[in-house]
């Protein structure tokens, strides 16, 4: 009885020989969209009463996603051995 082939999931290939896996990205950016569509749709409201401005919340979650998305593709494509000098980094400033 013949074994069944799995099915190679779809990465991309980057520079520095590092793999993008598309499915979790995929999520990712499925996942931070609709975190954003309720947040514009939970705080309009209170924003607009508030701050006259509807779309505050919205947009500071947006710059903040925005941020996270930049900071997620540099640390995709750092080297794993320079990851370890940061980690002891944050460790140190822990209380």
């Amino acid at each position: 009885m013949a074994k069944p082939q799995l099915k190679k999931r779809e990465t991309i290939e980057t520079n520095s020989n590092n793999r993008i896996d598309m499915i979790l990205l995929i999520t990712v950016l499925l996942l931070l969209s609709l975190g954003l569509v309720m947040v514009l749709s939970a705080s309009a409201p209170s924003a607009l009463a508030k701050y006259n401005d509807s779309y505050k919340y919205f947009k500071t979650q947006a710059v903040a996603a925005i941020l996270g998305l930049v900071l997620m593709t540099f640390v995709t494509f750092m080297p794993l051995k320079g990851l370890g000098f940061y980690f002891c980094l944050l460790l140190k400033f822990q209380k």
